[in-house]
């Protein structure tokens, strides 16, 4: 037999193989990284965009409120009698005499260090775990001019728990419960004109984010209100992503129905002769942004521009947080200056 050789096999050496799986794992990395950083600009701007929204629906909300607030169907506060009623659930000190004040259409009350602390606002009504400090709160009541309901609508077991206003425009208005229908066509005939409209009861404010939610982000709050369900008081969340709200008031001095001056509500001495309110409302994302640092910014929230009354600082744990201030000035439609 012949003999034969073996020809050696060509390929990569150890230290090739190295080399081209380490420039591999640099070009990923590199990919990666640009991925990531694609990604997260992503992110920002739907935050952003999100910010944006929760303004916008944060506003439309107060701002719907203030303009109807102090409406009873073309008859003044001071004619709208009230059918005494219960509510089933209420919180701390904001009772039946609290929740059905219709003398206080429109009520402001100026932010303190604690919710017991708040000057125009009942002890306990809020606790100091709901509510963050340094910020405003507003209070809301009217009758819904947007239905109308007939007493068919009214008498019957839906409506048995709820609050309506009877009103005949230019005469007298009653506050009642729903199964006190009778009673309240009896203290106020059908003289060929009147309008029952649910009556609403709102107090509008900040509430800090809570740990135990999901979405919850250090430092943030959301916009809550108590409002009147049925015959239940109870807390509503509404809006997240508000870092801070502050409000002032339009006075009309010379009762001319212009406004003469622009006031914090513990500077408010009659609020019948407020015509307006100013919103202000510090709305945050909810992704830092390391592009952006607002250390030690702080944000004017009144009329003056002065560093006085209504400020916020940036903290230094949430200076890398885009926000924005947002200002909106509100009329009140439905006022009527004597």
């Amino acid at each position: 037999m012949k003999g034969f050789t073996t020809k050696p096999y060509q390929g990569f050496s150890l230290i090739e193989l190295m080399i081209a799986m380490s420039l591999a794992l640099l070009l990923m990395l590199g990919v990666y990284k640009v991925f990531d950083v694609q990604q997260h600009g992503f992110e920002v701007i739907a935050a952003l965009n999100d910010r944006e929204d929760n303004a916008q629906l944060a506003m439309n909300i107060l701002s719907n409120g203030i303009r109807m607030a102090d409406h009873w169907g073309g008859v003044d506060a001071q004619q709208v009698r009230h059918i005494n009623g219960s509510l089933s659930s209420a919180s701390g000190a904001c009772d039946s005499s609290w929740v059905f004040k219709v003398t206080d259409g429109l009520l402001g009350v100026e932010g303190s260090s604690s919710a017991q602390a708040l000057k125009g606002l009942p002890i306990k009504c809020l606790k100091n775990k709901d509510y963050l400090k340094n910020s405003d709160l507003l209070v809301i009541r009217f009758a819904d001019s947007h239905g109308y309901y007939r007493e068919s609508d009214i008498d019957n077991k839906r409506y048995q728990k709820h609050y309506f206003v009877r009103a005949q425009s230019g005469k007298s208005a009653i506050l009642f419960q729903g199964k006190q229908l009778a009673l309240a066509a009896k203290n106020l005939p059908d003289l060929g004109f009147h309008y029952n409209m649910l009556f609403h009861s709102s107090l509008y404010f900040l509430r800090p984010c809570r740990k135990s939610s999901s979405g919850c982000i250090a430092g943030s709050s959301v916009l809550t209100r108590l409002t009147l369900k049925g015959d239940r008081y109870i807390q509503e969340s509404l809006v997240e992503g508000l870092e801070q709200m502050q409000f002032e008031y339009g006075v009309d001095d010379n009762q001319d129905n212009s406004v003469d001056r622009y006031l914090v509500a513990s500077k408010v001495s009659d609020w019948q002769k407020v015509l307006s309110v100013r919103i202000y409302l510090l709305v945050r994302s909810s992704l830092q942004d390391k592009t952006i640092d607002e250390k030690g910014k702080v944000y004017v929230m009144n009329s003056s521009a002065l560093h006085t009354d209504n400020i916020y600082q940036v903290p230094d744990s949430l200076r890398y947080f885009p926000r924005k201030l947002y200002q909106s000035e509100v009329s009140i439609r439905n006022r009527l200056v004597n």
